[in-house]
């Protein structure tokens, strides 16, 4: 448990535009790339506000948990400013994006998401959309990788106090151990400079 983790919920790099590297005289249409390891979604959000051409972009990651979240904030961004206000959009992503702990609000709104996601991610067709132009396909994913994704919404649905993993408990025991090796290599430096000193 120590280090990042296992799993990359973001970057260490600015977002980039990834169309900027295309050569614009190939004119092949839809635009198409292959995202790999991203960890999170900030070069896609990049992409896609800066781009007005048809572009398909293909996700590849090693941790479900992942899709689930740009699902998730893919949602969240292409929901219409008529049924949550712009405001309350920028407070909900950067509250889910980064916060262990999340206001009852947003708790709210991840309960409702995760249910809209479940449906989505059940279609039997495979494809949904965020907006008008915005298409998911999630044909290429195994039967096993769309239920582990529906087993992932499903916690996101259940209710706090039920939640089988104690996310305090588990942080502070982190931080303890990690602070716990710097408090001993303090007090042995101490004893060693006290013994020198002798």
């Amino acid at each position: 448990m120590d280090g990042a983790g296992s799993i990359t919920f973001w970057g260490y790099s600015p977002s980039l535009c990834l169309t900027k590297y295309i050569d614009k005289q190939s004119e092949e249409l839809p635009i198409r790339l292959l995202l790999i390891g991203n960890g999170d979604i900030r070069h896609i959000f990049h992409t896609l506000a800066l781009t007005t051409s048809p572009i398909h972009i293909y996700i590849l990651e090693s941790q479900l948990e992942i899709y689930a979240r740009h699902l998730l904030f893919l949602q969240l961004i292409f929901t219409s400013i008529n049924q949550i206000g712009l405001q309350e959009k920028c407070e909900h992503y950067l509250e889910l994006f980064a916060n262990l702990h999340i206001n009852t609000h947003t708790e709210q709104y991840l309960k409702e998401a995760a249910t809209q996601l479940i449906q989505h991610i059940t279609n039997i067709n495979g494809e949904f959309q965020f907006a008008s132009n915005i298409t998911i396909d999630t044909t290429l994913l195994k039967y096993k990788e769309k239920d582990f994704l529906e087993g992932i919404f499903q916690f996101w649905r259940a209710s706090s106090t039920k939640q089988p993993f104690p996310a305090e408990l588990a942080w502070d025991g982190r931080v303890r151990q990690y602070l716990g090796m710097y408090s001993k290599k303090k007090i042995q430096t101490v004893y060693y400079t006290i013994f020198l000193l002798i």
